[in-house]
């Protein structure tokens, strides 16, 4: 598998706890989280205290009913709802792409790095 299909499309990096979306595409947990948090708290009426980010999005959410917060995929623009409090908990870990993703780590341990120190494992050391 190519590294890029292993890589977040919005943090970049290799992906960590994938989580599917409704239009099939994946993103970190982490990402999914700062996603939601951001579309929460930047509606016009929000007041966040940066020091307790957690009960600002409680009090921002209130006990009425969950509010759902609206993300768009990096991919493909598809909108997806997920719930402002714990929004991975409602979605599903691709696991396919989480086993290739360890593969990826594994392999990349394993690898010798070049002796001229340029840090590819794509030739061999002189």
């Amino acid at each position: 598998m190519q590294e890029q299909a292993l890589a977040c499309k919005l943090c970049g990096e290799l992906f960590d706890e994938p989580l599917l979306l409704s239009c099939g595409h994946s993103l970190c947990k982490k990402c999914v989280v700062g996603m939601v948090s951001f579309n929460l708290l930047s509606s016009p009426s929000s007041s966040f205290d940066f020091k307790h980010p957690k009960a600002a999005v409680e009090e921002k959410v209130g006990d009425d009913k969950p509010q759902q917060v609206q993300v768009s995929c990096p991919t493909c623009a598809q909108k997806s709802s997920l719930p402002a409090i714990n929004p991975a908990s409602s979605l599903t870990i691709n696991r396919d792409l989480r086993d290739a993703v360890e593969a990826e780590k594994k392999r990349r341990s394993q690898s010798p790095v070049c002796s001229l120190e340029c840090g590819s494992s794509a030739h061999p050391s002189l």
